[in-house]
């Protein structure tokens, strides 16, 4: 059997293939020693509806590592191997759903689930499976609502939190993506009680959700990570403990459905080989698949800029814009693209820029060589800055963001001038202001989330 720290990172990574994929390099013998004991089932799981699909799901990705690597073996023998027809058809389902072919893991889910009419934990697993596939498959709301309602139901019966949570957790984002508001609000209460006595803190998360959702979620927001928590920038705790790590996380008012974030990855590999046609086409179909993403349009719109296409570049980071306002950098992206399509810039100077952000090497020295065809450019400017932060030239790289802010620009590079700046002024009174303009432009949602935090400490 897994140690339990081991089989704890696997369940916690087993929906992040980049994770699950170091895992499994690193631990490769092992698994292929023990992976016929894994198989069996531990009694105190095999009872637990939502634990026995966790583990499952685990289970089943790290077969499926194995077998793009070229070893089928581990995948074959969960595809045949024993255990309960119900768990049977768990596996084969997930796997089904893996590929995307949700219908089909629809077809095999019905019979199984309509020969196991009592109430159980069983009848509850494989109800979360055929919802997952309902609502990943694009099925009917009301079907997909009806599906996990049922598995909850009889989770709560049973008096399973964790089965409770796990469906009901899954019906709120359903409901939050239908666009049925109340519903997810009453999921979230009903969660936050759910949580309380398990994780008070994530009981007020769900809390302030609902409170976030009744006011208007907004399409796209900054939340911040810290420790095992996700929590709204107004609701960090201050002072910050010094040791805090905080992650900045886009949040949208929706998930984003697995097909469509797979033809994103897909486009994006593509990108990477140059093979720009392919890559657009995978975009395309990401698109399709989902209505309410932003990132196949975020990721086709660079991609059309590289081929030199740069009006319909612009208009793809405008759709991005409308879709979820201020996605990672499309308004800066935007704007460069019609400075392009100008002739105001060239594509050569552009990517020299950028390769001061994303590249490897000595950038102050690339960016010394640079500045004689880049200085207008207050993009420019913020990444030179940026690089003599990080050689200790706080004086210098002050000077660089001063810079930028006469160059050409527009709000998102503005923002993170400012919100640079704020981080290098001793003057409180300054901080304060620079800050506080960044927090009012909002044109890069990062930056200015930063500088909502600046300004937080400052005031305690």
């Amino acid at each position: 059997m897994f140690s339990g720290a081991l089989l704890d990172q696997v369940i916690e990574a087993r929906r992040d293939p980049g994770k699950l994929k170091q895992i499994v390099a690193q631990n490769q013998d092992a698994i292929r020693s023990q992976f016929a004991d894994w198989r069996q089932v531990p009694e105190e799981i095999r009872q637990d509806g939502p634990r026995i699909q966790a583990y499952g799901e685990a289970l089943m990705g790290i077969a499926r590592i194995f077998a793009e690597g070229g070893d089928p073996t581990l995948l074959n023998s969960l595809q045949g191997g024993g255990g309960t027809p119900q768990e049977k058809a768990a596996l084969q389902a997930r796997e089904l759903m893996a590929k995307f072919h949700y219908q089909d893991a629809l077809q095999l889910l019905a019979p199984v689930v309509d020969a196991n009419p009592e109430p159980t934990e069983v009848r509850a697993v494989l109800l979360g499976l055929a919802g997952e596939a309902l609502f990943f498959g694009g099925g009917n709301p009301e079907s997909v609502e009806r599906t996990l309602g049922e598995a909850f139901e009889i989770c709560r019966r049973l008096g399973s939190q964790e089965g409770q949570i796990a469906y009901l957790s899954s019906l709120y984002e359903a409901d939050r993506y239908h666009g049925y508001t109340t519903k997810a609000m009453q999921c979230l209460k009903h969660l936050a009680t759910l949580w309380q006595s398990r994780d008070p803190m994530q009981s007020r998360i769900c809390r302030r959700q609902a409170e976030v959702i009744s006011a208007g979620e907004p399409l796209n927001r900054i939340v911040v990570r810290i420790g095992q928590h996700e929590l709204e920038i107004d609701d960090l705790p201050m002072p910050l403990p010094n040791e805090a790590k905080l992650d900045f996380i886009f949040r949208r008012n929706r998930i984003s459905m697995r097909p469509c974030q797979a033809m994103c990855d897909m486009g994006k590999h593509l990108g990477r080989q140059a093979d720009y046609g392919q890559a657009l086409k995978a975009f395309d179909a990401a698109a399709g698949s989902d209505p309410y993403d932003p990132d196949p349009h975020y990721q086709k719109g660079y991609t059309l800029l590289l081929t030199g296409r740069y009006a319909e570049a612009a208009e793809a980071f405008d759709v991005t814009e409308q879709l979820a306002p201020g996605w990672y950098n499309c308004r800066s992206d935007g704007w460069t693209a019609r400075a392009l399509a100008a002739g105001h810039m060239t594509l050569d100077l552009y990517q020299q820029i950028n390769q001061l952000e994303e590249g490897s090497g000595d950038k102050v020295r690339l960016a010394q060589a640079l500045q004689p065809q880049a200085s207008d450019w207050g993009l420019f400017w913020l990444h030179y800055g940026k690089a003599l932060q990080q050689r200790n030239q706080v004086d210098k790289a002050r000077e660089a963001w001063l810079q930028g802010l006469v160059a050409r620009h527009e709000d998102e590079v503005k923002t993170r001038l400012l919100a640079s700046l704020a981080t290098v002024t001793e003057s409180a009174a300054e901080r304060l202001r620079l800050a506080q303009e960044a927090v009012a432009l909002n044109g890069h949602l990062v930056s200015a989330a930063g500088a909502r935090i600046l300004i937080r400490q400052e005031s305690k």
